[in-house]
Formats: C-alpha cells, sequence, structure tokens
C-alpha cells in the first residue's frame, strides 16, 4: 500500500472500517501490486530557429497572434512566432491552458504573459529557452539566526493543475472542457454547453446523474422516477460520452455522482461526433487518480431516513509517482417520500493512471453499482373524466413486494501519446454491461368516478444489454499564413447487444380495488400467465473529422463533418427468428461554425449540423413491424460567449432545429405493443418538428468567493403537421434554474451560504378521454380531447456549510424549502403524475486528510 494512503488510512478508516474496508483493502492491494516503475521525466523539444545571447529579449516589439488554447499547444505556437528554441518538460504543461495574447510584444513579453498565473516560469540557456517550475524565494533568517545555521528541509507540494478538471479548484466554471475531442475553453465551442461542477455537485448534494440533471440549465426531466428519461429543446437526451469517447446509448440517470469530476451537457444536435439527437449529449469526466496523496470521507444523514457513506483515496502508488491510483465506495441507503418505497445502491470505483513513457499516459478505470428499488409505482393516475385524485403525497400506489435490481459494470481505458509539436493520437475503449430485473406490480388505470375503482396493473421483466464502443483519433496544428490551424480526424465503432423477456401476472379477483383504500395482493397470490422474450444487436462504425482555421486574427472557421458507414439494427423473437433487420450507411452528416473575438472576453459564433437519427425501435405496422426510417432535419445556433480570467463565463443563444420523420403512433393500429428492447408497434414517421427559442447561462465567480451557476431557457415547440400542436407539452416556454454561494471571510471565515430556485413556467400533458355515457353511467362515451396542466411553480433550495478545521466540515442542505406540492412530471388519466419530492433536509459530515 502507498505510504500515503497507510498514513491517511489511520487517521480515516476507523470511521468507516465497518462499511468499506471489506471492499477497499482488495481493490487497493490489487492496483498496488499491477503498478510497476517508468520513467516519470523527459524533456520535450521544439526546435526552431535560434540567436546568440537573451533568447527572449534580444528582439523588440514584434506582433503575436496567439489563442486561449492548452499550454503545451499555445508555447509551441509562440516559439513558431518567435522563432526560438524552446525546451518543456510535458508533464509540467499537461492539462493547462494558456490566455490570449495579442498585440505587439517582445518575445519576453509575450512569453511570460503565456506562463502567468501557471506556476512556470522561463530561463534562458544560450540560444534555448527553458520552461520550468517556479521557485519560491526563501525567506530571510529569523532574528538572532546565524546566516550559516543549517535549517531543517522543508517539502513543498502543491496540486497541478488540471485545465479539463474542476476538482478541487472550487470553482463553478471550468477553464476547460472536452466534449469535442481536445481540451478547449467554453468559447471556443459554437454550441451552448452548460457545466455542473465538482463544488457545484458537493454543494448541492446531488448524489446520482439524474440529480444533476434536474439542476442542468436548459433540462427536462421528461417522465417518473425509476426509468427517467430527459430533454432539452423539446427533443430527447438519449446519448452520452465518456472521457471525450464515442457517443453511447444513455442507459441509467441513477449512477452515483462520486465517480465524476464534472457533467457537461451539449444541447443541440451533436452530430459531428456520433450523437445525433436532436437535445443534445450528456458528457461525463470521471475522476482521476491525484498526483498527491488524499483520502476523503463524506457520511450524511437525512430525511426519510436518508443515510449515505463515502471514501476516496487517491494518490501515487509508485515512489516516482509515475502510477497513480483512485479508490471510491459509496453505500446509500433510503425510504421514498412515499410508501411503500425503499432504495439501495452501493458503488465500487478504481483507476490507474500510469505514464507509460514520458509522452504516453494511460488511464484505466472501472465501477459497478448494485441498486434495488421496493414498491415500485407508475405515478398516479386520474378519473376517467381527467379530473385530478388529489391523493396525499405520502400515498404510494405499488405493492410492497414489486421491486427492481439494477447493476451496471463498466469499464473504461484511454491511451493517450503526444507526437512531435502539439499532435496527439488517443484510442478510447469503453464496455458496459447492464442487467435489470423488474418485478412491477401498481395501481395504473383511469379511475371510474362512480365506483372508484382502480386496476393493478402488472410488468414483470428482465433484461440484460451489452455495449462496447472504440474511438480514436488525431489532433494537431500545423502552421501556414503566419497563423495556426487545428485538426480533428478519427473513427469510432460500437456494438450492443441486448436480451429481454417480458410477460404479465393474472391477479385473480384482486385485479380491482378502491383507489382510497386499496387492498394489495400478496406477493403469493399472483401467478404468471404470459412469458415473451426478444434480442438485438446493433453495430454501427464513422468516420469524423473538423478543421479549424483561422484567417484573421480573431476569426476562426470550423468546417466538419460525420460520414455514416453502418448502422445496422437487427431484432429476433424468442426462437431466434429475425424480426426486424434495419441497416443504414453511406450518409455524411456535416457540420458547419464560426467564432469571431469581439474582445479579448467576448466572442461572437454561429454553427449548423444536420440531424440524422435512427428510429428502429420504433416499428412500422403490421404488427410484428418493421423498424421506420431515421429522423432527419438541422439544427442552427448563433449567440456570444464571454469568458473573463477563466473564473466566470456567460453565453446567449438563439436556436431553431427543425426534424422530419419523427415516429407517431399509427391510428390503424391503435393498441401499442412493447416488443421488448425499447421496441414498440405500431408508428408512421411523418412528424414534422420545430423548436425554438432562447438559452441564456452565467456562472463562475462574480466577485470575492461568490460563486453563481444561473440559466433561463424559453422553448415554443411544435408538430407542424399535427394542428401546430406543442409535440412536447411537457417542456415548459419559461425555465429557470439558479444557484449562488458565498464564502464569508474574516471573522466570518469558514462558513458558505447558498441557496438556489428552479422555477417553470406551466406544463401539460394532452390526450383525449371518453366522455360519461348518460344510460350506464359510466365513461363509455364519444372521445373528447383534454389537457392536463400543472400551473407555474418554484422551488428552492439552501445549504450551509462551516469548516471545523482544515480536515472537518459540516455540510446542510434544505430541499423544497417552502415544500410546495407539485407534479414533476404530468401523465395521462391512467398513469405517469408523480409528485415532487416535499421538503427534505439532509446533514453531511466531510473530512479530507
Amino acid at each position: 500500500m502507498p505510504p500515503f494512503l497507510r498514513r491517511r488510512l489511520a487517521l480515516a478508516l476507523p470511521l468507516t472500517l465497518p462499511l468499506t474496508l471489506p471492499l477497499a483493502l482488495p481493490v487497493t492491494l490489487t492496483l498496488a501490486t499491477l503498478a510497476s516503475p517508468v520513467p516519470a521525466h523527459a524533456q520535450m523539444q521544439a526546435p526552431m530557429p535560434g540567436s546568440e545571447g537573451d533568447a527572449t529579449a534580444a528582439d523588440g516589439p514584434r506582433a503575436f497572434d496567439l489563442a486561449p488554447r492548452p499550454l503545451a499547444q499555445a508555447l509551441n505556437d509562440w516559439a513558431l512566432q518567435a522563432g526560438r528554441q524552446l525546451i518543456v518538460e510535458p508533464a509540467l504543461v499537461n492539462q493547462r491552458m494558456a490566455p490570449a495574447v495579442t498585440g505587439q510584444f517582445t518575445p519576453r513579453e509575450a512569453l511570460d504573459r503565456l506562463l502567468a498565473g501557471s506556476g512556470l516560469v522561463a530561463r534562458t540557456d544560450g540560444a534555448a529557452v527553458i520552461i520550468e517550475a517556479a521557485r519560491p524565494s526563501p525567506p530571510p533568517p529569523p532574528s538572532g539566526l546565524r546566516p550559516d545555521a543549517a535549517l531543517a528541509p522543508v517539502t513543498v507540494m502543491a496540486a497541478a493543475e488540471r485545465a479539463a478538471t474542476t476538482e478541487g479548484s472550487g470553482a463553478y466554471a471550468p477553464q476547460a472542457v472536452t466534449v469535442g475531442k481536445t481540451v478547449q475553453s467554453l468559447r471556443e465551442i459554437p454550441q451552448s454547453v452548460s457545466v455542473v461542477s465538482r463544488q457545484q455537485i458537493e454543494d448541492q448534494g446531488l448524489t446520482s446523474l439524474s440529480d444533476v440533471l434536474r439542476r442542468t440549465p436548459g433540462v427536462t426531466q421528461a417522465d417518473g422516477i425509476y426509468r427517467s428519461s430527459f430533454t432539452a429543446r423539446g427533443m430527447s437526451i438519449s446519448n452520452l460520452r465518456f472521457e471525450g469517447g464515442g457517443a453511447s446509448r444513455f442507459h441509467s440517470g441513477e449512477i452515483d455522482t462520486a465517480i465524476y469530476d464534472h457533467v457537461a451537457v451539449v444541447r443541440g444536435a451533436d452530430g459531428l461526433f456520433g450523437a445525433g439527437d436532436a437535445g443534445g449529449v450528456i458528457n461525463l469526466k470521471l475522476k482521476r487518480p491525484t498526483e498527491e496523496g488524499q483520502v476523503g470521507l463524506a457520511l450524511t444523514g437525512g430525511s426519510w431516513k436518508f443515510a449515505r457513506a463515502e471514501i476516496d483515496a487517491s494518490g501515487p502508488l509508485t515512489e516516482g509517482g509515475s502510477v497513480r491510483g483512485r479508490f471510491i465506495a459509496v453505500r446509500q441507503d433510503r425510504n421514498r417520500f412515499y410508501r411503500p418505497g425503499e432504495q439501495d445502491h452501493s458503488l465500487v470505483y478504481g483507476a490507474v493512471e500510469a505514464d507509460l513513457t514520458p509522452r504516453t499516459v494511460l488511464f484505466v478505470a472501472a465501477y459497478n453499482q448494485v441498486s434495488n428499488q421496493i414498491g415500485l409505482n407508475n405515478g398516479s393516475p386520474r378519473f376517467a373524466d381527467g379530473r385530478d385524485l388529489q391523493l396525499p403525497r405520502s400515498l404510494g400506489l405499488g405493492l410492497p413486494w414489486a421491486n427492481t435490481r439494477r447493476e451496471t459494470t463498466e469499464g473504461f481505458a484511454q491511451l493517450a501519446h503526444q507526437l512531435a509539436g502539439d499532435w496527439k493520437i488517443q484510442a478510447n475503449l469503453r464496455a458496459i454491461y447492464e442487467m435489470q430485473h423488474w418485478r412491477y406490480a401498481a395501481l395504473s388505470s383511469a379511475i371510474d368516478p362512480t365506483t372508484q375503482l382502480a386496476t393493478w396493473s402488472t410488468m414483470p421483466e428482465d433484461s440484460a444489454d451489452h455495449d462496447l464502443n472504440f474511438d480514436l483519433n488525431l489532433t494537431g496544428s500545423f502552421a501556414a499564413l503566419g497563423r495556426r490551424h487545428d485538426v480533428l480526424v478519427g473513427f469510432d465503432a460500437g456494438r450492443r447487444s441486448g436480451f429481454s423477456g417480458w410477460g404479465s401476472w393474472d391477479f385473480g379477483d384482486l385485479r380491482q380495488t378502491d383507489i382510497f383504500n386499496p387492498v394489495r395482493p400478496p406477493e403469493g397470490g399472483v401467478r404468471l400467465t404470459t412469458w415473451s422474450m426478444g434480442q438485438s444487436r446493433d453495430d454501427s462504425r464513422s468516420l469524423y473529422g473538423s478543421l479549424r482555421l483561422r484567417p484573421l486574427a480573431d476569426l476562426s472557421l470550423v468546417a466538419g463533418g460525420r460520414y455514416l458507414i453502418r448502422d445496422k439494427t437487427i431484432n429476433y423473437d424468442e426462437n431466434g427468428q429475425m424480426t426486424g433487420l434495419r441497416e443504414e450507411g453511406r450518409q455524411l452528416i456535416p457540420y458547419f461554425g464560426v467564432i469571431y473575438d469581439l474582445s479579448t472576453t467576448l466572442s461572437a459564433y454561429a454553427s449548423t449540423t444536420e440531424i440524422y437519427q435512427s428510429q428502429a425501435t420504433r416499428l412500422a405496422g403490421p404488427p410484428p413491424g418493421s423498424p421506420l426510417d431515421p429522423t432527419t432535419g438541422r439544427n442552427y445556433e448563433i449567440g456570444i460567449k464571454g469568458e473573463w480570467n477563466r473564473r466566470l463565463v456567460a453565453s446567449a443563444a438563439l436556436y431553431r432545429v427543425e426534424k422530419k420523420g419523427e415516429a407517431y403512433a399509427d391510428p390503424a393500429w391503435p393498441d401499442t405493443v412493447d416488443r421488448g428492447l425499447g421496441s414498440s408497434c405500431c408508428f408512421v414517421g411523418d412528424g414534422n418538428l420545430l423548436s425554438q427559442g432562447v438559452d441564456l447561462e452565467l456562472s463562475g465567480e462574480v466577485g470575492r468567493g461568490w460563486q453563481v451557476s444561473v440559466g433561463y431557457t424559453y422553448n415554443s415547440n411544435h408538430n407542424r403537421r399535427e394542428d401546430d400542436e406543442r409535440f412536447s407539452a411537457q417542456t415548459p416556454r419559461h425555465l429557470f434554474k439558479a444557484w449562488t454561494e458565498y464564502a464569508f471571510d474574516g471573522r466570518a471565515s469558514g462558513l458558505k451560504i447558498g441557496g438556489g430556485v428552479l422555477a417553470q413556467s406551466s406544463n401539460f400533458r394532452a390526450g383525449s378521454v371518453n366522455a360519461l355515457d348518460p344510460e350506464t353511467g359510466r365513461h363509455t362515451g364519444p372521445a373528447m380531447d383534454y389537457r392536463f396542466t400543472q400551473p407555474g411553480y418554484a422551488v428552492w433550495f439552501m445549504n450551509a456549510e462551516y469548516a471545523i478545521s482544515r480536515q472537518w466540515g459540516l455540510q446542510l442542505n434544505l430541499n423544497n424549502l417552502f415544500d410546495k406540492a407539485y407534479y414533476n412530471t404530468v401523465g395521462g388519466t391512467w398513469s405517469g403524475n408523480y409528485y415532487g419530492e416535499p421538503r427534505s433536509a439532509y446533514l453531511t459530515l466531510r473530512a479530507r486528510f
């Protein structure tokens, strides 16, 4: 075990031994065993024409045009423009960012501006310039101490800045992100991007990916609790990307946030890198091993018997620090705010990062999370005439034995190699296995107003999914016409196979019950009556590339595209017979963007990309159905972005999304049939969707110790082939999310107070119900339209944190401060009306050693 870990665990483990030791020790010992020493330091040299004497001060002022970018690339650009020889160790500049330097400067002045705030300095050695870590000046000896007296050695340690990470920065605004395969500032991306940093996740007490998305600007939750889905701009978000790798299907929002450095959401179609969904793509940045040893602990307790324990240990595994490791374990138990309803999960995460050579870094990570839910329900139904039942929020319409078990195991590997200059080749491999076991049963039918009877619905299901994604890309830049221009080329491939079995139960005489006094059937009184199975296999391959040209000092032109080689989907029945085949390919998806720097802090941009999205899981009639054609369309966006000292970012955007061929229920086959594996029948692809609106966002430090995250979205959407009705009525026209945190100083030093709000205008669900038949007294008459509306609401949050000492801190979070009663999602007459969580409180004790 690494020495740093032994010292810290001696202090930390007594608090968490019962929970984490059985898991922690095998993983830590395994990481240490696998670690092997490799060279930790070497020099990277960029030869340039030199001159005698001072290599940076010999010349007078000259024009420099250096864009904000990773420090390694910026130094290379400086060497080209200054005509100097530059020597630097890659480890010193790895994942650091440099500011823009534009104007008339001497080479030394320009270099000093690039290195400002980095902790690095330049010194000359003949004609060469050497970049090295700054050395602090020694303090004067204390009074009375002889000048020749020997002092004890003093070791100074400081964490290296990692441009694309937010952990440890205490900031809300990221210095850079990797949503476009390379490390970029938000100003360099001509699309709307929202980032929830590590500090925000901890301040707001967000323990799952779903929690993060609910607080992310511009994102709306589309349906229930157990299979949550999310939208942006009225369009589905169904893909995610790990560490800048290839896009894959969004499996589960319940993965614990303890393993993430930050979560970024690109709103709008991301066709260039493989996420054709018009809503956007979720980008996840994993926590990486740290260069210095540290151990963190967190214990949380709160409303509805919420209990959570977390341990996070990280640091070097070898003497030179060339191999680093990280281990995270989480255990969480809670009751839901309704009864019956319980949930628990456990997570184990391990990661190793190794400097294989001075220019090659390998990062390997894996996690396993097991989640259990008891008392599943499908939300509240309504009366058959559409009236709200006005049920108490504490009443859960599920069975105490209805449950689900979800196990997710994921592995990720990234190999990055620095080539000559700023060229870099990187390979990403991601594998995920998810198994779900559902024994679902809940009251789920429209309620007859006369009899007040409801019907128990059933959905036993077992499923297993295997996903494998590979991404290989090459990035770099070249000089032409006195400027640097960026190149990106890559290949990605994905393969998914899935199995699903589903059926129904017979409740006998207990199939119906009084909604206000439900009689819950015992587990032994239910028998399985039907069971079906199916399989599917998806296979996709694509090439992609982009070119960023800088014809002027203030202008960047981005042109790129994605060439879909193959996208193939095959469905099979329980006998292995093929029930559906869809093969697409040889499709070019272009992408164009332009960025103009209005000043050193402001940029205007515009972008457009095509939409090409598979609908292979939506089957056209007659049953059993065949996959629909893909949806097509285009995404447009114009906006302005600001960035101040890399601590405060702001953006304003106008967007328009056009999408054709969207699946809608086929009236010729009114009964939608679930075919398993997410496939269902029957649909027609005649939707013509238009979504447009405004995105505004501000994030970062607006004053000393004062952090903010504010986002406002206006959305107007309608289906131009359905009498201009809103196709995403769940998406409110106005959505406002804000959070602020202030750290006091002086006598109140150590105290932080924060708060926020989630506010939105009304949303609704439209459909039809049967009118009352006066002869029978039942709602079996002609169909009539309905619109169930959730009026606009605001939910407030608050937190307070106090640093007891340098190692210990206490944090209190209050959610739904004024106990607002509202529907988080609006459903139909038979299900889908989920209450938002009532007021709750959570107290967290944190320690860092």
